[in-house]
């Protein structure tokens, strides 16, 4: 199901959204003119507000996906992130799950997102979440501390990619609070 999902997504890209291309024209933008901008620079109305580049990271890597690979290499990346995602959960799961077809049901559950997926930073935090939750889950259940290490790469990453990496604190604590 999740690999008939995934061909169906990058075959037939499908970017009605109209923040892909602002996304892209960002990325360009951030390309061609470095460091970062601290004011709003395509607003017309506030052009030259004082502003936050939170996803600037995620501009620049769909901008160089979509320059060098076009549609089709921007589909595969939603589509690989959305699998991606699918995946971690599928994992996850499976450890607290008794039966693995109850996992898979979830896991394919939270990767039904990937038919209406755009390419937009979002799904970087989707991904990242995925990733923390998965670490945390393996270090409290499985004892396994070397995949603590990611965290920082993964926090660092997830906070220039998307402004969501505030959920990583959340998981975290829910995580503590739940083992009393």
């Amino acid at each position: 199901m999740l690999a008939i999902a995934f061909m169906a997504k990058v075959l037939v890209p499908h970017f009605e959204d109209p923040d892909f291309y602002w996304h892209l024209k960002t990325g360009e933008y951030l390309l061609s003119s470095w460091p970062l901008p601290r004011s709003d620079i395509f607003t017309y109305t506030h052009s030259g507000s004082p502003g936050i580049l939170s996803e600037w990271l995620a501009q620049i890597v769909l901008y160089r996906v979509f320059d060098t690979t076009g549609y089709f290499g921007t589909a595969v990346l939603v589509a690989a992130l959305c699998a991606f995602c699918g995946w971690l959960t599928y994992l996850s799961c499976r450890r607290q799950m008794d039966n693995p077809v109850h996992a898979m049901i979830v896991a394919l559950a939270c990767s039904l997102f990937l038919v209406t997926a755009a390419p937009r930073p979002y799904l970087f935090t989707f991904a990242f979440f995925a990733a923390t939750l998965f670490v945390l889950l393996e270090f409290k259940y499985a004892r396994r501390d070397r995949l603590l290490a990611l965290l920082p790469v993964i926090f660092l990453l997830w906070a220039n990619t998307h402004g969501g990496f505030f959920w990583a604190w959340c998981s975290s604590s829910c995580l503590s609070a739940a083992s009393g």
